[in-house]
This record gives C-alpha cells, sequence and structure tokens, in this order.
C-alpha cells in the first residue's frame, strides 16, 4: 500500500481537506492513527497556549534577536580592482620605442 507523503497527512490534521488522503485513512489504521495524534497533539497545544501571549513572547524574541549584519561582497569588487590595477599599470608602462 501506498501511503501519503507527511505533509500531505499534516494538512489533513491541520484540518485541509484532501478527499484522497481521507480515503487512504478510512482504509490504513497507521496513517490514521497518526493522523489523529497530531490532530490530539494540536489540540492539546492550542487549549494550553494563550494565543496572544504566544505571538507576544515570539514578537519580543525577534527584536531581541541581534540584526542580520550586510556583508559587503568581494565577489564584485575584486574583478573591479584588478580592472582598475591592469589600467594604472598600463599607463604607467613606459612607451615602448618603435
Amino acid at each position: 500500500m501506498n501511503h501519503p507523503p507527511a505533509p500531505k497527512l499534516d494538512a489533513v490534521a491541520a484540518g485541509d481537506p484532501d478527499p484522497e488522503v481521507s480515503a487512504h485513512l478510512a482504509a490504513c489504521e497507521p496513517c490514521a492513527a497518526h493522523v489523529a495524534e497530531l490532530t490530539e497533539g494540536a489540540a492539546a497545544f492550542r487549549s494550553a497556549t494563550n494565543p496572544g501571549a504566544f505571538a507576544a513572547k515570539v514578537r519580543d524574541r525577534e527584536a531581541r534577536a541581534p540584526k542580520a549584519r550586510r556583508v559587503v561582497s568581494i565577489g564584485w569588487a575584486a574583478p573591479l580592482l584588478a580592472a582598475a590595477a591592469a589600467v594604472v599599470l598600463w599607463l604607467r608602462a613606459p612607451a615602448s620605442p618603435d
């Protein structure tokens, strides 16, 4: 028996309708048990957690997190510097006698 991928089972456990997965769950006890466990876990989390407080903690943690610093990439600067050095060397080179 081919089982649906885990993300599809997770989506059904979260409440997304999927007739194919629902038909599979009716015939497959292990998958049905897995979806039931996910559904029960989500319900327990929702009943034990204040959504407003949870969101406030997430925002607070995000505000305290160090900001990512923008790193200047040498990838674009190196060719420009090499070209500038080549021009300087070419301009400073002694003229060749003809």
